[in-house]
């Protein structure tokens, strides 16, 4: 029997989630134990996918992959098993396409300030994971040819940046390759009212001037930035009704990537790392750099700010070098992310019924392309065990679901 996946949305969340889905889909129609009849359809807005990738990360020439400093121990753990994941992604689309999706130069990660340096002492002393990375003023000093004033730091031999948009598109040309006649994609639609039903979730969506409703066995909500907005307008919630939980809020923040061109006279001066401090500098690509990070809940496009937040990031590019002239040409990207209240992503089913076909996929914040693949493959292999009534696959899936989601808090 046919099964219909809805998945709103077609960011990093939306697409990696359609590319979780149909490889599970194919690996369980070839080893022919349980041969799954299912369509996926991703709804998107945007008229195509430029105009969707317009406003969020998947934007940006630019983005840093790398493993943070935080005394959360489960979000570290977390972390580190999400970019393992992206990174068996990356390594097989780039042998299928034959390509370069991302560069793995290392990355040297310092604190922000004398304060930030004191938690990270107390962090590395109780957790084992950062005692093979730190690394000492001398070394500092040797990695970036001067004197610094940290004391200490985190070399990352395995942080990389990558093209985002590129390897969006390669995700969907692979879903294409196997499964072009199970995935539908609707640009131009939107969702103008969502309906949890006994069994299902019926979607009304309006393309162009017209208006239809669409049952769907599951819908899941990997809608970024506009979370917020269709949970609100569809009367939806997160955790308990009564209110009987903390109340997880979700909001939207702004982030600036800038892109500084570098005359030729100053390319020397660059290390051929990533550098981090309070956000990132990239080596150089393409006779320029990029320093992003300068997060505020500020989305309209304010030219003080914009004027404000480049020359945080110029500042943060002259922690390497600090005589490049004022007048290096300057271009900016600004993109929109959803962030909750405590930081952490937001995965699971919506509502406090256990049976409800309604999922949640969002509030990846920056760090969307750090886990957002691990995540999508754990979703989707809860879907699929949902779908075909396969307890015991059901319950391994929902084990590792709770392992790796779910200890933060209850969606």
């Amino acid at each position: 029997m046919l099964k219909k996946v809805g998945i709103i949305g077609s960011g990093v969340a939306g697409i990696t989630l359609l590319k979780a889905l149909v490889d599970q889909t194919e690996e369980r129609t070839s080893s022919q134990t349980n041969n799954l009849n299912l369509q996926i359809v991703l709804i998107e807005r945007g008229r195509n996918f430029f105009d969707t990738f317009a406003r969020s990360p998947s934007s940006n020439p630019v983005v840093v992959v790398h493993n943070p400093v935080t005394s959360r121990t489960e979000y570290q753990f977390f972390c580190n098993q999400g970019i393992k994941t992206m990174s068996s992604w990356i390594a097989s689309l780039e042998d299928r396409f034959k390509t370069r999706i991302a560069h793995k130069p290392g990355l040297l990660h310092l604190p922000k300030n004398i304060h930030e340096q004191k938690k990270w002492e107390d962090i590395f002393n109780k957790n084992s994971f950062y005692q093979e990375n730190i690394v000492e003023k001398s070394f500092l000093n040797k990695k970036l040819q001067k004197n610094t004033i940290s004391d200490l730091g985190i070399w990352d031999p395995n942080g990389f940046w990558l093209n985002p948009k590129k390897f969006l598109i390669l995700c969907l040309k692979d879903v294409a390759r196997v499964f072009n006649k199970g995935a539908e994609i609707l640009m131009g639609t939107e969702v103008r009212k969502i309906k949890v039903l006994d069994k299902g979730v019926l979607l009304t969506l309006r393309t162009n001037d017209s208006e239809s409703e669409v049952v769907f066995d599951k819908v899941i909500m990997a809608t970024g930035s506009k979370t917020e907005e269709l949970l609100n307008k569809n009367s939806l919630y997160l955790g308990d009704k009564d209110g009987s939980e903390t109340k997880l809020n979700l909001y939207t923040n702004s982030g600036q990537l800038s892109r500084f061109a570098i005359p030729k006279e100053y390319y020397r001066f660059f290390p051929n790392f990533i550098f981090c401090k309070g956000g990132y500098v990239t080596p150089l690509i393409r006779k320029a750099v990029y320093s992003g990070s300068s997060y505020d809940k500020i989305k309209n496009e304010d030219s003080l700010l914009i004027d404000k937040n480049n020359k945080y990031n110029f500042a943060r590019m002259c922690n390497i070098y600090n005589k490049f002239s004022t007048n290096i040409n300057v271009s900016y990207y600004r993109s929109e992310r959803c962030t909750s209240s405590d930081k952490l992503p937001v995965v699971g089913k919506i509502g406090s019924r256990s049976d409800s076909d309604l999922y949640i996929f969002s509030a990846l914040a920056s760090r969307g392309f750090s886990y957002g693949p691990l995540l999508a493959e754990i979703l989707a292999t809860e879907i699929i065990s949902e779908i075909c009534n396969s307890s015991v696959e059901n319950e391994a899936a929902s084990n590792r679901f709770n392992q790796l989601v779910t200890p933060f808090r209850s969606v």
